[in-house]
């Protein structure tokens, strides 16, 4: 994802982030346990089922502690889930930056995933940035993801 980033965007900033317990069969950490563990790895006073509005400090504090600690979570099923929005003030197209209100979230532990919710103005900043994340092995955007398009355009 760095990759990509230090390609195609700029301005890029944390929003917003969240932890919480992705609950199913055979999870392996309870909820007690979660509460305990994230309560006092973030330094509060009373154990809470979610974490919200997480701080940036808060956001990269609990992103090391899943990169330390795999056993919070079972990859794809349940466990710890930590969500962090990524606001994106332009794109790096080439040489220029074209302003943008795009948004980017990323999902780590438990069900892992990218969530793009990229603004684009024209079919070339959409191609360029489609090239630049296949290029770093992120995904495949596809036109048909164009909000506003009719289809046949």
């Amino acid at each position: 994802m760095a990759t990509f980033l230090a390609r195609a965007a700029s301005g890029v900033s944390y929003a917003t982030g969240s932890i919480f317990l992705q609950p199913g069969f055979g999870s392996p950490i309870s909820r007690t346990d979660f509460e305990a563990h994230f309560t006092t790895l973030l330094g509060l006073d009373q154990a809470q089922p979610r974490f919200s509005n997480l701080t940036e400090a808060e956001f990269e504090l609990c992103y090391l502690e899943l990169l330390k600690r795999p056993d919070l979570y079972e990859l794809g099923h349940s466990g710890v889930t930590l969500i962090g929005m990524f606001t994106i003030e332009s794109w790096r197209i080439g040489a220029r930056d074209v302003a943008t209100e795009s948004l980017l979230g990323l999902y780590l532990g438990a069900r892992p995933i990218i969530v793009p919710r990229f603004q684009f103005e024209t079919m070339e900043i959409f191609e360029y940035l489609r090239n630049a994340m296949l290029d770093a092995k992120i995904c495949r955007l596809d036109p048909r993801h164009i909000k506003g398009r009719g289809r046949d355009r």
